[in-house]
C-alpha cells in the first residue's frame, strides 16, 4: 500500500520532495498453516506521492529550492516482510522499506490483514477476499504521513507450488499538515489552498512459485491511478517487486 500516500511530507528545513509508498500486495501463493511464518525479501521501482522538487544548492545548515517539481516520479526500494499465518484463510503482514539511495532518506512500514471470504483449498481453486492495508512514511527526520487502503483479492491456485492472484482498491493518504516550505511553494507555483492529502486507485497482479521446499520466487505488479491534490494532477504509475520468500517454521 499499499500502501500508500498520496501526498508529499517534508520538514519546513529539509529537501525531501515526497515520500514513497510500496503498494504490492503480497498475496500468498499458497495459505500458510496457523503458526507459520515467511520472510520475504523484495525490491523495484516504488511510486512517489508526487513528484521531487528541484533543489539547486544544499549544506548542511540549509536548503535552496528552486520550487520547480522534477518529473520523476519513481524511487528504488528494498523492502522486508513477515508473513504470519492466523488461521488457514487468515494472514497477516507485517513490512517496512528503504529507498535505496545515498543518502537513504525516505521510508515506509506497513500491515496488511488478508481474509479469504471464499476458500478453496484444491489445486484449481480459487479464493476471494478482503485486504485492508495501512501503512506510515516518512523520510530521515520523522514520520511524516500515513496512508491505507482496502482492496478486494482474488486468487486462482493453479498447483501445490504456483498461486496467482490479481486485487482492486481505493487509497488514500494524508499527512497532518503542510510544511512551511511547501506553503510558501504553492505561493510561488500560484496554487491556492493547497491541500496535504490525496487518493487513488490500485490494480494489482501477482504470483509466487515454490522453487524449493520453504524457498518461493515471487512477482508483483502495480498500476496505481493517483491523485495528487496539492499540484491538482493525476497520474498513472505502474510500477513492480521482485523477491523469495523463506519459511521459517
Amino acid at each position: 500500500m499499499r500502501l500508500l500516500i498520496i501526498l508529499v511530507a517534508a520538514v519546513s528545513t529539509g529537501c525531501i520532495g515526497s515520500q514513497v509508498y510500496n503498494p504490492s500486495m503480497m498475496v500468498p501463493g499458497q495459505d500458510l498453516e496457523p503458526g507459520q511464518a515467511r520472510i520475504h525479501l523484495s525490491g523495484g521501482p516504488a511510486p512517489l506521492s508526487h513528484v521531487d522538487d528541484q533543489t539547486t544548492f544544499s549544506n548542511p545548515d540549509f536548503d535552496v529550492e528552486s520550487g520547480e517539481p522534477l518529473p520523476g516520479s519513481y524511487a528504488f526500494i528494498g523492502d522486508a516482510a513477515l508473513q504470519i499465518g492466523l488461521q488457514n484463510n487468515h494472514t497477516l503482514t507485517i513490512r517496512g522499506w528503504l529507498e535505496l539511495a545515498m543518502p537513504a532518506n525516505r521510508w515506509g512500514m506497513a500491515v496488511s490483514d488478508l481474509y479469504w471470504f471464499v476458500h478453496d483449498e484444491r489445486d484449481g481453486g480459487f479464493n476471494f477476499g478482503i485486504q485492508p492495508t495501512f501503512a506510515v512514511v516518512g523520510d530521515q527526520y520523522s514520520a511524516q504521513g500515513w496512508g491505507a487502503q482496502i482492496a478486494g483479492v482474488a486468487r486462482y491456485r493453479h498447483s501445490e507450488t504456483l498461486g496467482i492472484y490479481g486485487g482492486i482498491g481505493p487509497l488514500y493518504g494524508r499527512m497532518p499538515q503542510l510544511p512551511l516550505n511547501y506553503v510558501n511553494q504553492a505561493e510561488q507555483l500560484g496554487i491556492d489552498n493547497p491541500q496535504p492529502d490525496g487518493w487513488g486507485v490500485g490494480l494489482h497482479l501477482g504470483a509466487e512459485y515454490e522453487f524449493m521446499s520453504r524457498l518461493t520466487g515471487r512477482v508483483d505488479v502495480n498500476f496505481i491511478t493517483q491523485r495528487d491534490n496539492y499540484y491538482r494532477e493525476v497520474r498513472f504509475i505502474p510500477c513492480f517487486t521482485l523477491g523469495v520468500g523463506f519459511s521459517l517454521f
